[in-house]
């Protein structure tokens, strides 16, 4: 069976899957669904704030969205960035996103798998062509913001990069 075989079949399941209570619906990474608890209210609170601070600044066009479906079939990937910048266009389906639309992906860092966030999904997204990931931290999971690859305690704030900045321009 190919990746992608294995990919539609563990995608069917996910579809009809009703996550047990406490969990997510699951995402999928390397043919296997990556269930994780719930957000808690302090992580939501943070994915909204993150989505209003950004928001205002948006090219016409674009927009910040949260929790939305995106997959690559072809590499048997499908992730729930926590907020998302793309264009509003991209939005107008039923379907996953193109991983490839989205130009900024931020995770909030749950403290209950943070290696979800920092490893795994740091690793998923540029392979789908989502371009570097932002992570921004809670009160209870350290300082933040954060960009890219793990990043010490108290770093910087990221700045955006060429290739986000130029594609929310030029969606």
């Amino acid at each position: 069976m190919t990746e992608q075989t294995v990919y539609r079949h563990v995608r069917a399941l996910r579809d009809h899957l009703t996550p047990l209570p406490g969990l997510t619906r699951p995402e999928i990474s390397d043919g296997t669904l990556v269930m994780t608890m719930r957000p808690r209210p302090r992580h939501q609170l943070t994915a909204s704030e993150v989505r209003d601070l950004i928001k205002p600044q948006l090219p016409a066009g674009m927009g910040a969205y949260e929790a939305t479906d995106t997959d690559d079939d072809s590499l048997g990937k499908l992730r729930i960035p926590d907020v998302l910048i793309c264009p509003r266009a991209a939005m107008d389906t039923d379907e996953p996103l193109d991983p490839r639309e989205i130009v900024l992906a931020i995770e909030v860092v749950s403290p209950s798998n943070p290696s979800n966030d920092y490893e795994e999904k740091s690793r998923d997204y540029p392979a789908m062509g989502t371009p570097p990931t932002t992570r921004s931290s809670t009160p209870a999971t350290g300082p933040g913001p954060t960009s890219g690859t793990s990043t010490p305690a108290g770093a910087a704030p990221p700045t955006p990069t060429a290739s986000a900045s130029s594609r929310m321009a030029n969606p």
